[in-house]
This record gives C-alpha cells, sequence and structure tokens, in this order.
C-alpha cells in the first residue's frame, strides 16, 4: 500500500509514512483535489502524524506549521465527507476502502456519530455482506453500544469470536493491546456457549484451546464451567497427538545418576540436548552430618544461589524470541521456556534420587527438615 499510514507514535516506518505525507501535502497545496474516498482517509491518518506532533528532523519549525495548517484545512472536507454517510451509501463506501482503512473507517464513523444514522438493518446487512471483522468494530465502543443486539448475535454465529474473548480476558500480552469493548447483551451463557463452539469447530488453534485450560473463572471476566474446561483439555491431547504422530520434534533428555565408584562429588555435561548429572554417593557417605546433607541442595543440587537466592524459576533472558513473543501465554499460568522446563525435570530427577539414597542410608529427608526447623 503506497497510501499513507499511521499506526502509532512508535512505528519504526514512521520516516517513510512522514515523507509521503509532505508529499501528498505539497499536492493538495498546489491544487489537487480528492479523487475518491480513500483520500478522505489517507488525509485522516496524515493529520494523526500532526496531531502527536511527529515529525521529520529536518524540517523546519515555519515547514512543519505550514504542512500542519494545509492538513487542518483539508480536515474539513473529511469531516464533510463522513457526515455525508448514510444507510444508502454505508455499504458502497465501506466496499471501496482499501484493506489498510478498514479500521480508519470504523473509526471515522465512531467520531462522526455516523452510526446514529444507520438502521439496525442495514448495519446487519452491511457486517454479513462485507464479512466486517469482529474485531474492528469491538474497538470502537460507542458503535458497539450502539449496535449491541446485532453484534451480539454475530459472535454466536462465528465460533472464532473466542479468540477474541480469550485475548481480551485470559491472554498474557507483552505489550498494552488495543481495548476491545463487548455488548452488554453478550451474557456469560453467550461467552462460555462461543467457548463450546470453538472447541468443537473445525480447525481450533491449539494455543488458544490451551489458554481456554487455565481460565480461572471470575464475573469480571470468563465464567466457564469445569465440563467445558475439561472438553477444552482432552482436545488439547487429542490434537497433540495428532501433531507428534506426523512430526517427531526434537527429542531432549534429562538424565540423574548416584554412583558408588565415582570420584568427583558432581559430574554434569550437556551433549545433544541430553543432560546428565552424576553425584557421587562416596562422598555422600562421607559427610553424613545433617548440616551438609542440606547443603547439598545448595552445593550440589543448585536449588539456590550463594544468595540464597531459588534459582528454579523462569528467567526472560534465558528465552529464546520465540518463546518471549510468539508463543500465547494465559494470564493465570506460570510462562516458562524450554530452558526452565529442562531445570525443572533436572530438579524433580535430582530430589527423587537423593531422597532414595538418603533413605537407603537410614536417613529420612523429612527428619532433615524437621531438624533444621
Amino acid at each position: 500500500m503506497r497510501r499513507v499510514k499511521f499506526y502509532s507514535i512508535n512505528d519504526l516506518m514512521y520516516g517513510n509514512s512522514l515523507r509521503n505525507s509532505e508529499k501528498v501535502i505539497k499536492e493538495y497545496q498546489t491544487g489537487r483535489e480528492i479523487q475518491d474516498f480513500n483520500d478522505i482517509i489517507e488525509l485522516y491518518n496524515i493529520k494523526k502524524y500532526f496531531d502527536n506532533k511527529v515529525f521529520l528532523t529536518d524540517w523546519t519549525t515555519a515547514e512543519f506549521k505550514g504542512y500542519q495548517n494545509t492538513v487542518n484545512s483539508c480536515f474539513g472536507m473529511v469531516a464533510k465527507c463522513i457526515k455525508a454517510i448514510n444507510e444508502d451509501t454505508m455499504i458502497k463506501r465501506y466496499e471501496d476502502v482499501d484493506i489498510s482503512y478498514k479500521d480508519d473507517f470504523w473509526e471515522l464513523i465512531d467520531k462522526f456519530k455516523v452510526y446514529e444514522k444507520i438502521t439496525e438493518v442495514k448495519f446487519c446487512e452491511l457486517i454479513k455482506t462485507m464479512e466486517v471483522k469482529l474485531y474492528e468494530l469491538l474497538k470502537h465502543k460507542r458503535i458497539t453500544e450502539h449496535f449491541g443486539a446485532i453484534i451480539r448475535d454475530y459472535m454466536l454465529e462465528d465460533a472464532s469470536s473466542a479468540e477474541l474473548l480469550l485475548d481480551r480476558f485470559e491472554m498474557r500480552h507483552i505489550s498494552e493491546p488495543d481495548p476491545l469493548f463487548f455488548p452488554k447483551e453478550l451474557i456469560k451463557e453467550d461467552k462460555e456457549y462461543i467457548i463450546n463452539s470453538y472447541i468443537e469447530s473445525e480447525k481450533p488453534n491449539i494455543n488458544y484451546l490451551r489458554l481456554i485450560v487455565n481460565i480461572q473463572s471470575s464475573k469480571d471476566k470468563l465464567e466457564i464451567s469445569p465440563k467445558t474446561l475439561l472438553k477444552a483439555k482432552r482436545k488439547v491431547e487429542d490434537l497433540e497427538k495428532q501433531f507428534f504422530k506426523e512430526n517427531s520434534g526434537i527429542e531432549m533428555a534429562t538424565k540423574v545418576e548416584f554412583s558408588e565408584s565415582q570420584k568427583e562429588n558432581v559430574s554434569l555435561e550437556m551433549k545433544n540436548h541430553e543432560l546428565n548429572a552424576s553425584y557421587s554417593i562416596k562422598w555422600i557417605k562421607e559427610n553424613m552430618d545433617n548440616s551438609t546433607l542440606l547443603n547439598n541442595f545448595i552445593y550440589l543440587f543448585e536449588f539456590v544461589d550463594l544468595h540464597m537466592r531459588f534459582t528454579l524459576v523462569n528467567k526472560f533472558n534465558n528465552m529464546g524470541v520465540f518463546e518471549r513473543y510468539i508463543f500465547t501465554t494465559s494470564q493465570n499460568a506460570y510462562k516458562t521456556g524450554i530452558e526452565y522446563e529442562q531445570r525443572n525435570d533436572l530438579s524433580l530427577l535430582q530430589l527423587t534420587g537423593y531422597y532414595n539414597v538418603l533413605f537407603g542410608l537410614g536417613i529420612r529427608l523429612e527428619e532433615l527438615v524437621e531438624w533444621f526447623f
């Protein structure tokens, strides 16, 4: 798309957009006239840059003010054109809008309250005929409130609207997402119906199904029955079996051994995605005092560091880019990465093996804890 599009003040491509804006503004200064409806929306996007005081560093103060004055004077045409939309022209206008300007169309409809001139029948015809994306509508509170009943029915007919509910109420976002406003007509039973429809749909996204599994019912968010949660869990298990039946993935292994013959206290080796940890039983036998047996969790197993900070936590800086940003995570789930999962497996094997070794020496680990306290 060659037209100017405003995304945010942090958009890395804003320099290119501002250069295109400068070109468009100069054309209007030399007598250019509006040719089609997309020209109107482009002017609106250009104005957003100036409203947010975003400009090129090589513009002088006089140039910036001159461009701003031109944009402001042209915006009168934008307002006039948008206010002229009625239910007879609504569908045609939407049909003419470039795909990248669809969200701006609804933003302008909301801004100038054009929705007040549109009947429910015509609005229903528009969103179904043009297959309007629910995400575009739900970003605008006044439109959602005005056509709440229709949007509610539209969501019930489209199982994929469950993804919007999960995005809004369950997903943990790296950056602040655009707010979504759901109609008050959409009651809790409707939300569960949509979630159920999504689970039973032909191709549900396994990441969203995992979000459903982690839902903790709340009146302010989603109230989902245990039956529905169980259905989602079973669906996830079925999809995982289907996936790994055709895709072997990357095999990883973690092994812990307690050796009678090993001389060094501890030996760690990582080879071909396999972590091998070996510990000396001989050393444990030679250091049977209670404090040393407990200190093994520090110096042998490294459950805590030298400052007594627990090490068995997921660290954001140890996660890959895909683990950080691509995979979906529930607000109620503990975000983990591959390194954490392997470290967690290692700790469970260490604890199990150490417990058995001590038990074989006539010592119960619980007694060591009791002695300490």
